[in-house]
């Protein structure tokens, strides 16, 4: 098994960890928790792209459009996770514990996932080495296996209301309908905000 491979399972253990509920509550193992995952996915892209770096051709197409890609997938990952629910909570004048169920959140259950998805493809364009495309591979069914625990099993003993959410909001793939309601949520913001 690549070191690659093996940071990457440490880096989304770590990350569903963090999630649990008992850990949830407990501040500081939590932060230790996402600094192990921040570590060892970082340690996991640096040593693959370490080992292609002269493959890399910075003139190309494919460099830019992946650079692009690998940025929009990092920005909107960033957005739904640390920008977006705190801003629906304070907008909702919720509490930090309460299910976001707006903007990106009423699209898909795990809008994340999709910047996962654009940041890991988009890498692949920029590098396009086995070392990239292997890696890409290994963090979409990591991220994919992640996303499913936490929908089955960890955010409905955290929540509530998720199993309601759930009936209502697609896993992954938005709808029409569920993108209507995104953006409908988006423009009642703007009245509240």
């Amino acid at each position: 098994m690549q070191v690659e491979t093996v940071l990457s399972v440490v880096g989304f253990g770590a990350l569903l960890l963090a999630d649990a509920k008992g850990i949830r509550e407990r501040s500081w193992t939590r932060r230790l928790l996402l600094l192990l995952t921040i570590m060892s996915l970082s340690g996991a892209l640096l040593r693959a792209i370490s080992q292609e770096a002269t493959s890399v051709d910075f003139r190309s197409f494919k460099f830019w459009l992946g650079g692009v890609l690998t940025l929009i997938g990092s920005l909107f990952s960033f957005y739904t996770v640390f920008v977006e629910i705190p801003l629906w909570q304070k907008a909702d004048g919720n509490s930090p514990s309460t299910l976001v169920t707006k903007g990106t959140y009423a699209a898909c259950r795990h809008p994340g996932f999709w910047g996962t998805t654009i940041f890991v493809l988009g890498l692949s364009l920029a590098v396009p080495a086995p070392a990239i495309w292997n890696l890409a591979i290994v963090w979409i069914v990591l991220e994919l296996i992640v996303v499913f625990i936490q929908d089955r099993w960890i955010l409905p003993s955290i929540f509530s209301e998720y199993t309601l959410y759930r009936q209502h909001v697609p896993f992954l793939l938005p709808t029409r309908k569920s993108i209507r309601e995104a953006r409908q949520s988006y423009r009642d913001c703007k009245h509240t905000l």
